[in-house]
């Protein structure tokens, strides 16, 4: 739904296929990857290098040395029960959302969920453009005394919740919650970490020597 409510293309997912991810991302101002619960370390790398800026370049059809370019921008939207990669510079890039399950009494038709979102589409994209444009206004003057590793969406993050009248320091609180949620669930998966916060449980520190 967020991807029809900002970016109409079709097809609204692609599956990332590492030969011809880049032209099927090229196409698209959201990149959607639906149902996705693990990323191939080389995808990774892309979704990465597409949120900061992403290059590349193939030889143009019927040319013996002529390179069609391929250099963009793009928002990613990835959606799966499970966290896709533990790796920390996808997370830095990372807004997790975790979705409530929908009781059963509260289900509804596919028709009848996009024809509401058909009536209030219009009504839904003007809020966004007034939250950016305000956003952009407090941007001009903002003052912040630390940034996010991704400091220029920070920046912008930053003014949306002036914007909003929650203030600098509530993103800063926000954002530290997130991180400290995303670095739980790397030591949850990694057996390692597991491992020693066990040996830690009943310590308060622990000195060896390695043999």
């Amino acid at each position: 739904m967020i991807k029809r409510l900002l970016d109409p293309t079709a097809p609204e997912s692609v599956r990332a296929d590492p030969r011809d991810f880049l032209q099927k991302a090229s196409h698209s101002y959201i990149v959607m990857l639906d149902n996705v619960n693990g990323v191939a370390e080389c995808v990774v790398d892309v979704l990465c290098r597409l949120v900061t800026g992403e290059a590349d370049s193939k030889r143009s059809l019927y040319t013996d040395d002529e390179d069609f370019i391929y250099e963009m921008k793009r928002a990613v939207l990835l959606n799966g029960i499970n966290t896709p990669t533990d790796r920390g510079d996808a997370q830095d890039r990372t807004l997790p959302v975790e979705l409530e399950r929908i009781p059963d009494a509260l289900r509804r038709s596919e028709e009848s969920l996009w024809s509401e979102f058909e009536r209030e589409h219009a009504f839904l994209l003007g809020s966004i453009f007034d939250a950016l444009s305000e956003a952009i206004f407090e941007s001009e003057t903002l003052q912040m005394a630390s940034r996010p590793r991704l400091a220029d969406w920070g920046e912008f993050a930053a003014a949306f919740y002036v914007a909003q009248g929650w203030g600098v320091a509530q993103f800063l609180e926000d954002w530290g919650e997130v991180v400290r949620v995303q670095n739980e669930g790397t030591l949850e998966g990694s057996p390692v970490a597991q491992a020693i916060l066990s040996f830690m449980e009943s310590r308060h520190e622990w000195m060896g020597l390695q043999r």
